[in-house]
């Protein structure tokens, strides 16, 4: 029979937890085992910058001259809408696998 501790769990609960958690510590030890949400999130600040520039402000034109409130002009949003559902999707995905 398995002996319990003092907090109700048993030996191989916390023996199970012990190698989960030291697996999670060698997976997060260096920064090359988060490569994929640094460049996942890198290209969205970099195509958040795109979409700005090509839209413009009402202080500044768009890099492109696209009308405010064109065709061009709702694409680009909803484009990047669509863009941070996929990475969302994939950063999800790639949480539960680990």
């Amino acid at each position: 029979m398995l002996s319990s501790g003092n907090d109700g769990t048993s030996q191989s609960d916390k023996e199970k937890e012990t190698l989960e958690l030291d697996k999670i510590i060698e997976q997060e030890k260096t920064e090359c085992g988060q490569w994929l949400t640094h460049l996942l999130n890198w290209s969205l600040m970099c195509y958040l910058l795109f979409t700005n520039l090509a839209r413009g402000t009402a202080s500044v034109t768009s890099i492109f001259a696209l009308p405010v409130c064109g065709v061009t002009y709702f694409v680009l949003i909803v484009a990047f809408i669509v863009i941070c559902g996929i990475f969302n999707y994939i950063c999800v995905k790639k949480q539960r696998r680990t």
